[in-house]
């Protein structure tokens, strides 16, 4: 039987220059997610409960935990907490990134080495806007600490996440004609088979496609100025009336109520063509519309 859950689909708008962000917490409470970006949360002080891939993890002060992309996560300080978070795209580590796919740890979390957090947080917190530069060294220094203080092993192909993989090519294609059956089809696996581990996550193929074009939707409202129609276009909606539906379903407004009361107010993008990119990133696709094949739908 299906879980009601509310999955939030993350989405970090990083420049071409800079791929991830950095901030300093305080008791960090936040509802089942995902996104496609690595995140690294580091305890600073109290503790932190995180639900994990079905799995329950406990950060103590000076612990951390990496969790990858498209890892189903949330998060919940019952007492105090404070905290760092480290967000980074995989386009800004590509030799990690495809060293880490194929490897699992024996540990979720390690002890962290405070000294690292300290010149780390100078390069990527204190500095208001760092460079790529900073950005690129201070994630360096934090990923150097977790290959150091884990063990890893290769991970087994054949029993490779297929709920992972599905919410991988549903991010890639869904603003297409996207159906269960195409989903299946590109990562190799049965309809029943895909249906059954999505099922067991708690979702519907329904659901998740539906909540990853509202959650690139509410993006585009949020960050251009962009007309509905062609947000709703762009977010794989050929039919407004669906599109206004299932958005006020969702955020209990309309579309334009969304963006009056978002802040910060948009600043002017238009959605522009744009090539697509590969291997995915922090960033929902702003500036640019998803390759169709028949055209998008409801």
């Amino acid at each position: 039987m299906l879980q009601t859950i509310e999955l939030v689909i993350n989405k970090y708008s990083f420049s071409p220059s800079v791929f991830g962000s950095a901030k300093h917490l305080k008791n960090l409470t936040h509802q089942i997610g995902i996104h496609a970006s690595y995140e690294l949360c580091y305890c600073l002080n109290g503790e932190i409960s995180l639900f994990v891939n079905g799995k329950t993890q406990r950060l103590h002060k000076q612990e951390a935990i990496l969790l990858p992309s498209y890892c189903l996560h949330s998060t919940a300080t019952e007492k105090q907490s404070e905290e760092y978070i480290f967000v980074f795209s995989p386009l800004s580590i590509p030799h990690f990134d495809s060293w880490f796919k194929n490897k699992k740890t024996q540990d979720a979390t390690w002890q962290f080495d405070p000294a690292t957090v300290y010149y780390a947080q100078k390069m990527l917190i204190e500095t208001k806007a760092p460079d790529d530069i900073h950005f690129t060294a201070g994630i360096n220094l934090l990923l150097y600490d977790f290959i150091e203080k884990n063990t890893f092993e290769n991970k087994d192909c054949r029993s490779s996440d297929i709920f992972t993989d599905a919410l991988q090519y549903i991010d890639k294609f869904f603003c297409q004609e996207l159906t269960l059956e195409k989903v299946a089809k590109g990562i190799n696996v049965s309809k029943n088979y895909v249906s059954k581990k999505i099922n067991e996550a708690g979702f519907s193929f329904p659901q998740l496609l539906k909540t990853f074009r509202l959650s690139h939707a509410e993006q585009l409202l949020i960050e251009t100025n962009s007309p509905v129609t062609a947000i709703a276009n762009a977010s794989g909606y050929n039919n407004i009336k669906t599109f206004y539906i299932d958005f006020k379903e969702r955020n209990g407004c309309s579309p334009l109520e969304f963006r009056k009361r978002s802040l910060p107010p948009p600043t002017g993008g238009v959605l522009k063509p744009s090539p697509e990119r590969e291997g995915g990133g922090g960033s929902r696709r702003l500036s640019g519309q998803c390759p169709r094949g028949e055209g998008g739908t409801a």
